[in-house]
């Protein structure tokens, strides 16, 4: 699987965003979330996930493969 992040500089956080096309209730549609963030205030990121973990969960939507 391909993703593509995002860093998204502001004054007091820095964020790790990601587009999925799986998420709860948005099956094939893609949404940007966010994987972490950085407290530029305290020089600590929020938790130790810096990828989206996709392949265990896609929230019933169904799977196509050909």
């Amino acid at each position: 699987m391909h993703y593509v992040y995002f860093v998204v500089n502001t004054e007091e956080t820095i964020k790790l965003i990601g587009y999925v096309w799986y998420t709860q209730e948005k099956c094939g549609k893609v949404q940007a979330i966010e994987i972490n963030e950085f407290n530029k205030s305290i020089g600590k990121w929020k938790h130790q996930q810096f990828s989206i973990k996709k392949a265990s969960n896609f929230y019933g939507c169904k799977i196509f493969i050909g």
